[in-house]
């Protein structure tokens, strides 16, 4: 048994968010650290992240080699990560399918590892994204003007887990439609 888990039917389990990563890190805002607008890596902060799990690069920041060193030790994104939007709009994720060489990201997003043994990343991406996850976290978020979300609040929210055959073929069903809209926006595209 995991933490304060609650079993459900058929092997659906309740777990706190903390019980089902590894690891969640920030990236890292300019203040003395480094300044934007001064090279060709990309910054991402929470405008970027987009309700449909992709990264908006059209709107990005710029930054050069040194500061995404910097950058990095602190968020040390992967392929495999999650980053999520900590600040209004909450909820926005993105699943990093490919090595992040040419951006890194700001304090506004949390980069999530997930604990593989428990959930796939897909799936707790897919969760993320969810109306259902974002009512949650945002029953605890702060701040009057941006609404923010903080790591304390995060780790203590409820994820739904079905067992490990369930979460694939969830994430498989939404791959199908992903790649069903590209192939429409493709075809869309070239009759514009």
């Amino acid at each position: 048994m995991i933490g304060n888990e609650k079993l459900l039917v058929n092997s659906w389990q309740i777990l706190k968010f903390s019980e089902c990563i590894k690891q969640l890190n920030t990236g890292l805002n300019p203040r003395n650290h480094f300044s934007l607008g001064h090279g060709s890596l990309k910054y991402i902060t929470a405008k970027n992240l987009t309700q449909f799990g992709t990264i908006d690069f059209s709107k990005c920041d710029f930054v050069d080699e040194q500061a995404k060193r910097v950058i990095h030790r602190r968020s040390d994104i992967q392929v495999g990560d999650i980053l999520f939007s900590s600040r209004a709009p909450i909820g926005h994720c993105h699943l990093i399918c490919e090595k992040p060489d040419d951006y890194d990201i700001g304090e506004s997003i949390f980069s999530i590892r997930v604990n593989r043994k428990v959930i796939l990343p897909d799936y707790l991406c897919l969760y993320m994204a969810s109306d259902y996850f974002v009512r949650m976290a945002t029953l605890h978020t702060t701040g009057s003007i941006i609404q923010e979300i903080r790591i304390g609040d995060l780790m203590d929210t409820d994820v739904i887990l079905p067992p490990m055959n369930v979460q694939r073929q969830i994430a498989e069903c939404f791959k199908k439609i992903d790649r069903k809209i590209a192939l429409n926006n493709k075809v869309n595209d070239n009759l514009a």
